[in-house]
């Protein structure tokens, strides 16, 4: 009996040491989750920072100009930061179509900001194909060729994949960033943005390693 005692307890101070050794060395343990299946990454030589939203979101909205700011820093770096309009059900296709379709006609940087300002400062309806047209028309957009961008196949393509990485992801909710295809980050796991995108950072970080690494390896064979 004292020898099962001693075991025990032996087992419960190793698992207080792991705990406290792998604390020290996450500071970031509990901000994010691990996603159940990793998913590939665009550019395998780079680690990649995707960040998922909706344009009737407050908080996507909210946190668009920090995430903007924060991502300047890695400019330089082996690093992509990218969005992902999220769709979770049929209702949030014709946005991710209007997100992809201003990518493909080159004016994401211009109309991006415009859309979020239309539905949630001015309150304008855009749930429609034809209410998207008109909203591209306004901006400087033709018609034809908002209309062969909108329903192309690359458009197409690229939001049935936003579809399938929302799920994939396991995203429930917007914002959420997540690292290289295995973290998940959400301001619901945070107590401010700055420390979502501090933990950010530090996945960052621990994936650079992690690719220098594999490729010192690859170059030593």
């Amino acid at each position: 009996m004292y020898l099962l005692r001693l075991f025990i307890f032996m087992l419960l101070t190793l698992s207080v040491a792991a705990i406290a050794h792998a604390e020290e060395d996450d500071p970031f343990l509990g901000v994010y989750n691990l996603i159940d299946r990793p998913q590939k990454v665009f550019e395998a030589n780079k680690v990649e920072v995707a960040e998922l939203f909706l344009y009737t979101c407050p908080h996507c909205l909210h946190f668009e100009p920090l995430l903007k700011e924060w991502q300047k820093k890695y400019e330089n770096h082996n690093v992509t930061v990218f969005q992902i309009p999220a769709v979770f059900g049929d209702n949030n296709i014709p946005l991710a179509k209007a997100f992809y379709a201003a990518d493909t006609l080159k004016l994401l940087n211009k109309l991006h900001p415009l859309l979020f300002d239309a539905i949630q400062e001015k309150r304008q309806k855009l749930s429609s194909e034809a209410e998207l047209q008109a909203f591209f028309v306004k901006h400087g957009v033709e018609e034809k060729a908002f209309t062969e961008a909108y329903n192309s196949f690359a458009v197409d393509s690229k939001v049935r994949q936003a579809r399938v990485l929302t799920q994939a992801y396991g995203i429930s909710s917007v914002p959420n960033v997540v690292v290289n295809g295995k973290y998940r980050l959400s301001p619901g796991q945070t107590e401010t943005t700055e420390q979502l995108l501090k933990a950010a950072d530090f996945l960052i970080a621990k994936e650079l390693k992690l690719s220098a690494k594999s490729t010192d390896a690859t170059s030593a064979k």
